[in-house]
């Protein structure tokens, strides 16, 4: 291996570890421009460190995607706690609005019950002026004399 090689060599594995050590995220391209070289000149003159680079690349991808996904794990779980909370919350209120809608139709219900019963009051002093026979309960004329009562 020539001198100059051997400097590029040297100078890409520099370039190589001194972006591991910052935390920077290794590629090829990213090696080579610090390297004082190109992307194509790593990948034919030097195979072994392409290898090398692209594996460390793989590495710190897996890595990224396995903290990403604590991370979004994390998200999630402080997610479904909020969301716990809100159904806890709209439980107490679906509650509250239960009692309060039972309690309205059931004054409506009475409210229609007494009606018909003044309806049926009503039917039944009709009763007395008239001949119908009446039931008071439904309100049907069970039977009665229509027409005029003077005809006898």
């Amino acid at each position: 291996m020539t001198n100059q090689k051997n400097n590029t060599a040297n100078a890409i594995v520099y370039a190589l570890e001194r972006m591991l050590t910052e935390g920077k995220k290794v590629n090829v391209s990213a090696v080579a421009r610090r390297a004082g070289t190109t992307h194509t000149n790593i990948w034919k003159h030097y195979p072994d460190l392409y290898k090398k680079i692209t594996a460390t690349k793989n590495e710190q991808k897996k890595a990224n995607e396995k903290s990403n996904q604590a991370l979004i794990i994390e998200r999630l779980k402080r997610k479904i706690s909020r969301l716990e909370e809100k159904i806890e919350k709209s439980d107490v209120i679906k509650e509250t609005n239960i009692d309060a809608i039972v309690m309205a139709k059931l004054t409506e219900i009475y409210r229609d019950y007494d009606s018909q019963l003044r309806k049926n009051i009503d039917l039944a002093s009709i009763d007395l002026h008239r001949k119908y026979n009446i039931d008071t309960d439904t309100g049907e004329v069970i039977d009665g004399t229509f027409g005029n009562d003077n005809e006898n």
